[in-house]
């Protein structure tokens, strides 16, 4: 009787049976490729759709597959991932602190997404020479996840501290209090073992933005000269 649902015409049958106790592998397995998406996010979700959730053509089926897997089981399809035209798929990838294949969170580093960046930036499995770059970057998510990576380097911490003296200038508290990405950056830059005292002592103590954004907007710490995007990523 089961294996009828599983070529049932009606999409609701078919993601009933999904959602059964007693619903087999083997039956979940061909529901994988499933017609209807809902049936596929469910079977991915299970985890029994083998592979081919994370080749589904729907971002919110591969989302489901990434956040279901280790690190080792997302080995083979890094690679793909991490150019995964979903912004969200590559932030995960990004945040896998248990990716032992460095040049995955080497590339999204360098992604065009700022919570892209500031994913490769927190992981410690990022090369440290690739952290350096990011300590100018314009986004202050990316800039606080460098101060709050242990493996950073003194050099990514000094162009991270040389970043907020250029950027910032001295404000009143309740400017400081509406950015607390901005805080956030400076305590992990000063806090840091890797920053020299002489470079955190360089550290502004009540700042606020030249540019008059917020981190919950486009605005970043740099001139409004500067490139900026939204710090952040769809979430499903």
């Amino acid at each position: 009787m089961a294996e009828l649902l599983v070529v049932d015409a009606c999409g609701e049958v078919r993601l009933a049976l999904v959602l059964r106790v007693d619903a087999r592998p083997e039956q979940l397995r061909a529901l994988a490729a499933d017609p209807d998406v809902r049936v596929r996010r469910a079977v991915a979700a299970l985890g029994h759709a083998g592979d081919a959730d994370l080749a589904d053509p729907d971002p919110g089926v591969r989302r489901t597959a990434v956040r279901k897997r280790a690190a080792a089981e997302l080995a083979p399809w890094l690679d793909a991932l991490a150019q995964d035209p979903d912004i969200r798929i590559r932030e995960l990838i990004a945040q896998q602190h248990r990716n032992r294949i460095p040049a995955v969170p080497a590339r999204l580093a360098a992604d065009a997404e700022p919570c892209v960046r500031a994913g490769a930036a927190a992981n410690a499995f990022t090369p440290v020479r690739r952290l350096t770059e990011p300590a100018g970057d314009p986004s202050p998510a990316v800039l606080a996840a460098i101060g709050r990576n242990r493996t950073a380097p003194p050099e990514a911490l000094a162009r991270l501290v040389a970043t907020i003296a250029h950027s910032l200038g001295d404000g009143e508290s309740g400017a400081v209090r509406q950015h607390q990405d901005v805080q956030d950056l400076v305590g992990a830059a000063r806090e840091h073992p890797a920053t020299p005292a002489r470079v955190a002592a360089r550290t502004p103590g009540r700042m606020k933005f030249r540019s008059g954004g917020t981190c919950a907007s486009s605005a970043s710490i740099m001139p409004s000269s500067a490139s900026t995007s939204s710090p952040h990523c769809p979430r499903s």
